[in-house]
Protein backbone atom coordinates (compact mmCIF):
# COMPACT_ATOMS: atom_id res chain seq x y z
CA UNK A 1 0.00 0.00 0.00
CA UNK A 2 1.25 3.43 -1.05
CA UNK A 3 2.12 5.54 2.11
CA UNK A 4 -0.17 8.60 2.25
CA UNK A 5 0.77 11.91 0.82
CA UNK A 6 1.98 14.09 3.95
CA UNK A 7 -0.53 16.61 4.98
CA UNK A 8 1.02 20.39 4.19
CA UNK A 9 1.77 22.59 6.95
CA UNK A 10 0.70 26.25 6.63
CA UNK A 11 3.37 28.56 6.03
CA UNK A 12 3.16 30.56 8.98
CA UNK A 13 3.62 27.18 10.85
CA UNK A 14 7.02 26.56 9.84
CA UNK A 15 9.85 26.67 11.25
CA UNK A 16 12.22 28.90 9.56
CA UNK A 17 16.16 28.01 9.94
CA UNK A 18 18.40 30.88 11.37
CA UNK A 19 19.62 33.41 9.06
CA UNK A 20 23.56 33.70 8.67
CA UNK A 21 24.31 37.38 10.08
CA UNK A 22 24.93 38.38 6.55
CA UNK A 23 21.44 38.10 5.85
CA UNK A 24 19.70 39.74 9.21
CA UNK A 25 19.59 43.07 8.03
CA UNK A 26 17.92 42.57 5.02
CA UNK A 27 15.34 40.17 6.80
CA UNK A 28 14.67 43.17 8.98
CA UNK A 29 14.24 45.53 6.51
CA UNK A 30 11.97 43.42 4.22
CA UNK A 31 10.15 43.06 7.34
CA UNK A 32 9.89 46.78 7.87
CA UNK A 33 8.88 47.56 4.03
CA UNK A 34 6.16 44.54 4.23
CA UNK A 35 4.87 44.27 7.67
CA UNK A 36 1.71 42.19 7.00
CA UNK A 37 3.64 39.54 5.04
CA UNK A 38 3.85 36.46 7.34
CA UNK A 39 6.72 34.82 6.19
CA UNK A 40 8.73 38.26 6.63
CA UNK A 41 7.66 37.92 10.52
CA UNK A 42 8.75 34.41 10.27
CA UNK A 43 11.54 35.29 9.42
CA UNK A 44 12.33 37.50 12.42
CA UNK A 45 10.93 34.70 14.50
CA UNK A 46 13.58 32.67 13.74
CA UNK A 47 16.21 34.96 14.55
CA UNK A 48 19.13 33.21 16.86
CA UNK A 49 20.12 35.45 19.79
CA UNK A 50 22.57 37.74 17.48
CA UNK A 51 19.52 38.36 14.92
CA UNK A 52 17.50 39.32 18.38
CA UNK A 53 20.12 41.99 19.30
CA UNK A 54 20.42 43.12 15.50
CA UNK A 55 16.64 43.98 15.68
CA UNK A 56 16.94 45.35 19.20
CA UNK A 57 19.52 47.81 18.07
CA UNK A 58 16.75 49.01 15.19
CA UNK A 59 14.62 49.75 18.46
CA UNK A 60 12.28 51.70 18.16
CA UNK A 61 11.94 51.56 14.20
CA UNK A 62 9.73 53.68 12.33
CA UNK A 63 6.95 55.30 14.30
CA UNK A 64 3.31 56.62 12.99
CA UNK A 65 3.39 59.95 13.39
CA UNK A 66 0.11 60.30 14.17
CA UNK A 67 0.20 57.53 17.33
CA UNK A 68 2.25 59.65 20.03
CA UNK A 69 -0.42 62.65 19.87
CA UNK A 70 -1.61 61.92 23.62
CA UNK A 71 0.29 59.79 25.91
CA UNK A 72 -2.75 59.66 28.02
CA UNK A 73 -5.13 58.40 25.71
CA UNK A 74 -3.20 56.56 22.73
CA UNK A 75 -3.62 52.83 21.12
CA UNK A 76 -1.32 49.70 22.24
CA UNK A 77 2.42 49.85 21.34
CA UNK A 78 2.15 47.35 18.45
CA UNK A 79 0.05 50.32 16.60
CA UNK A 80 2.71 52.30 16.71
CA UNK A 81 5.25 51.09 14.33
CA UNK A 82 6.04 47.68 12.59
CA UNK A 83 9.33 47.36 14.85
CA UNK A 84 6.91 47.39 17.88
CA UNK A 85 4.34 45.34 16.38
CA UNK A 86 7.36 42.59 15.71
CA UNK A 87 8.16 42.66 19.57
CA UNK A 88 4.80 42.11 20.60
CA UNK A 89 5.12 39.18 18.31
CA UNK A 90 8.17 37.53 18.77
CA UNK A 91 7.87 37.85 22.77
CA UNK A 92 9.34 36.21 25.40
CA UNK A 93 12.31 35.56 23.11
CA UNK A 94 12.59 39.18 22.74
CA UNK A 95 12.28 40.57 26.39
CA UNK A 96 16.08 40.62 27.47
CA UNK A 97 16.93 42.96 24.71
CA UNK A 98 13.87 45.24 25.71
CA UNK A 99 14.90 45.38 29.51
CA UNK A 100 18.35 46.47 28.34
CA UNK A 101 16.90 49.38 26.68
CA UNK A 102 14.20 50.63 29.10
CA UNK A 103 17.49 52.66 30.45
CA UNK A 104 18.95 54.31 27.22
CA UNK A 105 20.20 57.53 27.44
CA UNK A 106 17.78 58.73 24.95
CA UNK A 107 14.02 59.30 25.93
CA UNK A 108 12.83 58.17 23.08
CA UNK A 109 13.92 54.35 23.40
CA UNK A 110 13.37 54.29 27.14
CA UNK A 111 9.61 55.46 26.12
CA UNK A 112 8.96 52.88 23.77
CA UNK A 113 10.57 50.11 26.04
CA UNK A 114 8.74 51.24 29.26
CA UNK A 115 5.49 51.00 27.01
CA UNK A 116 6.70 47.79 25.15
CA UNK A 117 5.83 45.87 28.67
CA UNK A 118 1.86 46.96 28.72
CA UNK A 119 1.79 43.94 26.31
CA UNK A 120 5.19 41.79 27.19
CA UNK A 121 3.78 41.42 30.17
CA UNK A 122 6.94 40.09 32.06
CA UNK A 123 7.47 40.88 35.97
CA UNK A 124 11.21 41.69 35.76
CA UNK A 125 10.32 45.54 34.53
CA UNK A 126 8.66 46.49 37.36
CA UNK A 127 11.74 47.52 39.22
CA UNK A 128 13.17 49.66 36.62
CA UNK A 129 9.74 50.84 35.90
CA UNK A 130 8.89 52.22 39.19
CA UNK A 131 12.51 53.77 39.15
CA UNK A 132 11.55 55.83 35.92
CA UNK A 133 8.80 57.29 37.67
CA UNK A 134 11.74 59.91 38.36
CA UNK A 135 12.52 60.03 35.03
CA UNK A 136 13.50 63.51 33.48
CA UNK A 137 11.63 63.21 30.89
CA UNK A 138 7.53 63.77 31.91
CA UNK A 139 6.57 61.59 28.83
CA UNK A 140 9.01 58.46 29.93
CA UNK A 141 7.55 58.87 33.63
CA UNK A 142 3.98 59.16 32.44
CA UNK A 143 3.73 55.94 30.39
CA UNK A 144 6.54 54.08 33.15
CA UNK A 145 3.96 54.57 35.57
CA UNK A 146 0.72 53.78 33.57
CA UNK A 147 2.24 50.52 32.36
CA UNK A 148 3.67 49.46 35.71
CA UNK A 149 -0.54 50.28 37.46
CA UNK A 150 -1.50 47.77 34.49
CA UNK A 151 0.55 44.85 36.79
CA UNK A 152 -1.35 45.63 40.22
CA UNK A 153 -2.45 41.52 40.79
CA UNK A 154 1.55 41.28 40.01
CA UNK A 155 3.08 39.64 42.98
CA UNK A 156 5.91 42.24 42.09
CA UNK A 157 3.82 45.18 41.80
CA UNK A 158 4.03 46.03 45.73
CA UNK A 159 7.48 45.78 46.47
CA UNK A 160 7.95 48.24 43.19
CA UNK A 161 5.48 50.77 44.14
CA UNK A 162 7.56 50.81 47.84
CA UNK A 163 10.24 52.50 45.66
CA UNK A 164 7.81 54.94 44.62
CA UNK A 165 6.23 55.52 47.97
CA UNK A 166 9.60 55.84 50.00
CA UNK A 167 9.98 59.28 48.63
CA UNK A 168 6.85 60.67 48.92
CA UNK A 169 8.89 62.42 52.20
CA UNK A 170 11.64 63.05 50.88
CA UNK A 171 13.67 65.89 51.31
CA UNK A 172 14.52 66.78 47.65
CA UNK A 173 11.25 68.51 46.93
CA UNK A 174 10.98 67.99 43.42
CA UNK A 175 11.67 64.03 43.82
CA UNK A 176 9.06 64.04 46.41
CA UNK A 177 6.50 66.20 44.20
CA UNK A 178 7.00 63.28 41.52
CA UNK A 179 6.59 60.71 43.79
CA UNK A 180 3.59 62.19 45.01
CA UNK A 181 2.16 62.53 41.44
CA UNK A 182 3.23 58.84 40.57
CA UNK A 183 1.19 57.87 43.76
CA UNK A 184 -1.95 58.74 42.05
CA UNK A 185 -1.55 57.14 38.26
CA UNK A 186 -0.49 53.99 40.58
CA UNK A 187 -3.40 54.14 41.99
CA UNK A 188 -1.29 53.19 45.20
CA UNK A 189 -3.37 52.29 48.15
CA UNK A 190 -0.41 52.37 50.78
CA UNK A 191 0.03 55.76 49.67
CA UNK A 192 -2.99 57.27 50.70
CA UNK A 193 -2.37 57.89 54.83
CA UNK A 194 0.74 59.79 53.32
CA UNK A 195 -0.67 61.61 51.49
CA UNK A 196 -3.53 62.70 53.45
CA UNK A 197 -0.44 64.18 55.76
CA UNK A 198 0.83 65.95 52.69
CA UNK A 199 -1.96 68.05 52.48
CA UNK A 200 -0.58 70.19 55.64
CA UNK A 201 2.54 70.88 54.05
CA UNK A 202 3.43 74.14 53.39
CA UNK A 203 3.89 73.85 49.18
CA UNK A 204 1.24 75.00 47.62
CA UNK A 205 1.55 72.20 44.71
CA UNK A 206 2.78 69.13 46.59
CA UNK A 207 -0.66 69.84 48.41
CA UNK A 208 -2.83 70.22 45.12
CA UNK A 209 -0.74 67.02 43.48
CA UNK A 210 -1.48 65.55 46.67
CA UNK A 211 -5.36 66.32 46.95
CA UNK A 212 -5.11 65.21 43.09
CA UNK A 213 -3.84 61.66 43.94
CA UNK A 214 -5.95 60.84 46.96
CA UNK A 215 -9.11 61.69 44.81
CA UNK A 216 -7.30 59.44 41.97
CA UNK A 217 -7.40 56.78 44.16
CA UNK A 218 -9.65 56.70 46.69
CA UNK A 219 -12.29 58.02 44.28
CA UNK A 220 -13.57 60.82 47.11
CA UNK A 221 -12.94 64.14 47.61
CA UNK A 222 -12.96 65.74 51.24
CA UNK A 223 -10.80 68.85 50.21
CA UNK A 224 -7.79 69.90 52.21
CA UNK A 225 -8.83 68.90 55.14
CA UNK A 226 -6.86 65.86 56.81
CA UNK A 227 -9.04 65.27 59.46
CA UNK A 228 -11.98 64.36 57.39
CA UNK A 229 -9.81 62.44 55.20
CA UNK A 230 -8.38 60.64 57.90
CA UNK A 231 -12.00 60.36 59.66
CA UNK A 232 -12.88 58.69 56.21
CA UNK A 233 -9.48 56.31 55.89
CA UNK A 234 -10.31 55.29 59.59
CA UNK A 235 -13.78 53.69 58.78
CA UNK A 236 -13.29 53.04 55.16
CA UNK A 237 -9.21 51.76 55.19
CA UNK A 238 -9.64 47.91 55.09
CA UNK A 239 -12.30 48.34 52.32
CA UNK A 240 -10.99 47.68 48.38
CA UNK A 241 -10.27 49.85 46.07
CA UNK A 242 -13.18 48.87 43.91
CA UNK A 243 -15.06 48.95 46.93
CA UNK A 244 -14.37 52.27 47.66
CA UNK A 245 -14.99 52.96 43.48
CA UNK A 246 -18.41 51.34 43.68
CA UNK A 247 -19.15 54.26 46.62
CA UNK A 248 -19.03 56.59 43.40
CA UNK A 249 -21.44 55.24 41.83
CA UNK A 250 -23.94 56.94 44.42
CA UNK A 251 -22.47 60.43 43.50
CA UNK A 252 -24.98 63.35 42.93
CA UNK A 253 -22.37 64.64 39.98
CA UNK A 254 -22.95 62.59 36.97
CA UNK A 255 -19.70 62.94 35.90
CA UNK A 256 -18.11 61.45 38.83
CA UNK A 257 -20.26 58.61 37.92
CA UNK A 258 -19.53 58.17 34.55
CA UNK A 259 -15.44 58.58 35.95
CA UNK A 260 -16.39 55.83 38.14
CA UNK A 261 -18.35 53.04 35.72
CA UNK A 262 -15.31 53.48 33.39
CA UNK A 263 -12.68 53.08 36.44
CA UNK A 264 -14.35 49.89 37.32
CA UNK A 265 -14.28 48.61 33.86
CA UNK A 266 -10.73 49.65 33.46
CA UNK A 267 -9.72 48.11 36.67
CA UNK A 268 -11.61 44.49 36.65
CA UNK A 269 -12.24 43.92 32.66
CA UNK A 270 -15.79 43.60 33.47
CA UNK A 271 -18.66 45.38 31.52
CA UNK A 272 -22.31 45.16 33.11
CA UNK A 273 -25.42 43.65 30.44
CA UNK A 274 -27.70 46.69 29.04
CA UNK A 275 -30.96 47.12 30.55
CA UNK A 276 -32.77 44.12 29.02
CA UNK A 277 -35.39 46.25 27.23
CA UNK A 278 -32.88 48.60 25.23
CA UNK A 279 -33.68 51.34 27.34
CA UNK A 280 -30.69 53.75 28.49
CA UNK A 281 -28.86 52.65 31.60
CA UNK A 282 -30.15 54.86 34.72
CA UNK A 283 -27.67 55.45 37.52
CA UNK A 284 -29.39 53.35 39.64
CA UNK A 285 -29.25 50.44 36.96
CA UNK A 286 -25.69 50.65 36.64
CA UNK A 287 -25.32 50.77 40.38
CA UNK A 288 -27.25 48.00 41.01
CA UNK A 289 -25.70 45.97 37.89
CA UNK A 290 -22.00 46.24 39.62
CA UNK A 291 -23.21 45.90 43.14
CA UNK A 292 -24.39 42.67 42.12
CA UNK A 293 -21.13 41.62 40.45
CA UNK A 294 -18.59 42.72 43.05
CA UNK A 295 -21.18 40.46 45.57
CA UNK A 296 -20.65 37.43 43.45
CA UNK A 297 -16.99 38.48 42.90
CA UNK A 298 -15.54 39.64 46.01
CA UNK A 299 -14.74 36.47 47.67
CA UNK A 300 -12.67 35.58 44.34
CA UNK A 301 -10.91 39.14 43.96
CA UNK A 302 -9.95 39.37 47.66
CA UNK A 303 -7.94 36.01 47.38
CA UNK A 304 -6.02 37.10 44.51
Amino acid sequence: MAPEPATPVPASQRKTAPLPGADVDAAIEAYLQTPDDPSALARLRAFDIEGLARLAARFPGPIDPGSHSDVRSFPPPSAHGPLLRACVEIGAAITPFILELIDHPRPQIRFYAAFLFQDLRDPRCLPPLAAHAFDPDPDVRLIATRVLESYSRSPGFAPATEIVRAELKARDRDRALLATEAAGTLRDTRAVPVLIDLLSVRDKQLRETALESLCSITAKHHGYRPAKWKSWYAEHGEQTRIEWVLDALRHRDTAVRRWAADELVRITGHRIAPPPDGEKPTAKYVLLQWTAWWEAHAAELASS
